[in-house]
């Protein structure tokens, strides 16, 4: 086979391993939340919360974990993670244990998109795969809205026989992995399974090299490549903040009398139309990446990725005087700028983790700089999710009591059956 048929192929593995590791996780904390929480009025963050505190600690822990045993091993135990949190999710009939199952998650979540950065790290064309595995976990959004979207809101199916039909997606992360070209993990792959042999040193060349021991520098060269990466954790950290927080904590109040649609299917047009703008910012800036132009290296710097943070603030704040002082008309105008939003979200992520892979040329590095770009994923969501529990219920509790909106004050069904029935429907008459 061909380098450059290898190379397509590769990169087509790394669109589906991003699209199919993704498409759970994004299920169960991204469209399905108000449902898992049905019938209580909880913060719509404390998922939020509850995944990533887990995906965030096996985030930092993983790497080391991963460099020190194969691949093989990897996708075996991720592939366990993810079943068993979808069976702790739907099994028992209780908010609590469903909260412990989206825990579970973050373990599962964090694992894989450690192992599959690290992964890609190896590979020569490790941008290119860095760029296709971001807009696969970007197709993902947009894949789990739609596909949930559908099945509870048009085809009538309840939300914890929605989410169980997606079991046999656990498998594919799995399944992509035997079909990937092994040959750039030969070095990783030999390394974890055999001990190192070493050779001992000239006794001259020991004592010239006394005070340079080999523990310290991979820790000054290590503490180098964070510094470096800071600002990819920065702008990756802004960017999850805001659209986690406007699309779980603030849009969740913003619902409209005049909508021909329910409260609760605010949540559910919100994001999926957000998530529309975030696959095409992710696939528009691949395939003007993949013309190899250089104009596009100098304008989706790191420093003009700033620039696309910027914008997704100023959504992020539009949204909350909005929810406050409730002057949009209609429905229309925030699916408009979620849409912008989920574009300039779609393109600063991308490009974040393309800054990333191109800062360094050794494979342990750019696995550090890409970790660490996971890192702050991870950190914007929990600061998102930490806040929202008090701004959601803040900005809720005004339309109550003093807007006096009733039911348009919460996108969410206010009965606990709604997880195991789909109560839309049924009232509807339609189930």
């Amino acid at each position: 086979m061909s380098f450059l048929r290898r190379q397509q192929l590769s990169t087509f593995y790394f669109f589906l391993l991003g699209l199919s590791a993704n498409i759970i996780p994004m299920v169960v904390i991204w469209i399905a939340v108000d449902d898992i929480l049905a019938g209580t009025l909880w913060s719509t963050t404390v998922l939020l919360i509850a995944f990533s505190i887990t995906d965030i600690l096996v985030k930092v822990v993983s790497p080391a974990i991963i460099n020190r045993i194969s691949f093989h091993l990897s996708f075996a135990l991720l592939t366990i993670l993810s079943v068993a949190s979808i069976l702790l999710l739907v099994m028992i009939d209780d908010v609590r244990v469903r909260i412990a199952g989206v825990t579970v998650f973050g373990l599962a979540n964090g694992f894989a998109i450690i192992t599959i950065v690290t992964l890609f790290a190896h590979y020569e064309t490790a941008d290119l795969l860095g760029n296709a595995f971001q807009n696969g976990i970007n197709s993902s959004v947009f894949l789990a809205s739609l596909g949930y979207t559908g099945l509870t809101t048009w085809f009538c199916v309840a939300p914890r026989i929605a989410i169980a039909v997606c079991i046999p997606i656990c498998f594919i992360p799995l399944g992509i992995y035997i079909l990937l070209d092994k040959e750039p993990l030969k070095d990783h792959l030999q390394g974890t399974a055999k001990l190192v042999q070493y050779t001992k040193l000239p006794q001259e060349e020991y004592s010239n090299d006394k005070q340079d021991t080999t523990a310290d520098k991979p820790r000054s060269e290590t503490f180098l490549v964070l510094v470096k990466s800071f600002p990819i954790f920065i702008y990756t950290y802004l960017s999850n903040f805001c659209i986690h927080f406007s699309i779980a904590a603030v849009l969740t109040t913003l619902t409209f009398p005049s909508s021909p649609f329910l409260p609760r299917d605010h949540f559910q047009y919100y994001r999926m139309i957000s998530d529309a703008g975030i696959v095409i910012g992710g696939l528009g800036s691949f395939i003007l990446g993949c013309t190899g132009q250089e104009w596009m290296n100098k304008f989706f710097g790191i420093r003009n990725t700033g620039l696309l943070v910027v914008i997704n603030v100023i959504h992020m704040l539009f949204f909350v005087v909005a929810s406050w002082y409730r002057f949009l008309p209609n429905v229309i105008h925030v699916f408009v700028l979620c849409f912008i939003q989920g574009i300039t979200f779609g393109l600063a992520v991308v490009q974040a983790m393309i800054c990333a892979t191109n800062m360094f040329s050794s494979p342990y590095d750019k696995a550090t700089a890409l970790s660490t770009h996971e890192v702050g994923i991870s950190v914007g969501r929990i600061m998102a999710a930490f806040l929202g529990v008090f701004i959601e219920k803040y900005l809720r509790e005004h339309c109550t009591y003093n807007l006096l909106l009733g039911e348009y004050c919460l996108a969410r069904i206010p009965s606990s059956a709604g997880w195991s029935t789909n109560l839309i429907c049924k009232k509807q008459g339609l189930h």
